[in-house]
């Protein structure tokens, strides 16, 4: 493997708990910011371009920031971060049930003609996912699927998995070894991945 192809290789980005907080709230924010673009459109106005394809669109940016946010929630060795990502998740889940309830952008992905087959399948996915979420509900029972939804997303990313136990005693390790070990507080950051040499 050539340097120029390691360079190249696509890497996530390792965040300590300040910037995945960042990370998330930005992502979040855009979301927000083109999906009001979308429930503006006039509903005689909307079209598969504007609808569907800025759909997708949102869709990938949430899943590269999430992506990587729900891996180090899962595996990285400080507990900050870790809690971080719970936290992130949640609000996640939290964005996500708001966005399925919400009856303007229901309508418009309701009205839209679907032409090429992706696009068929992804308003297909969007319908069910906004039946799923009780779109159809009357408010005061949309809100109550709102805290439901909510308290389980909460219980699920409470309980830590088998990733945090086990990097949680990793931690423990290592600050054995920078404590009564010399020089190995190099060699842990290069072996987690934050030497910048190792991340490209």
């Amino acid at each position: 493997m050539t340097e120029a192809t390691i360079e190249a290789r696509a890497t996530i980005p390792i965040y300590d708990a300040a910037a995945l907080n960042a990370a998330a709230d930005e992502a979040l924010a855009e979301a927000r910011r083109r999906l009001a673009v979308i429930e503006r459109l006039a509903l005689e106005a909307v079209s598969p371009e504007s609808v569907l394809d800025a759909w997708d669109g949102i869709a990938m940016m949430l899943e590269d920031a999430y992506g990587a946010i729900s891996l180090l929630n899962s595996v990285h060795p400080d507990a900050a971060v870790r809690d971080a990502g719970d936290r992130a998740l949640i609000e996640e889940s939290v964005f996500m049930t708001e966005l399925f309830q919400n009856e303007r952008l229901y309508e418009r992905v309701n009205r839209v003609p679907a032409v090429t087959s992706a696009q068929k399948q992804l308003r297909k996915d969007l319908l069910e996912a906004f039946e799923d979420s009780g779109v159809a509900l009357p408010p005061e029972k949309r809100q109550r699927f709102k805290e439901i939804s909510e308290r389980l997303e909460k219980t699920k990313v409470g309980h830590p998995t088998e990733s945090h136990h086990v990097m949680a005693r990793v931690s423990d390790f290592q600050e054995l070894e920078k404590r009564y070990i010399p020089g190995s507080d190099e060699r842990i950051k290069s072996s987690a991945g934050y030497d910048d040499h190792r991340m490209h």
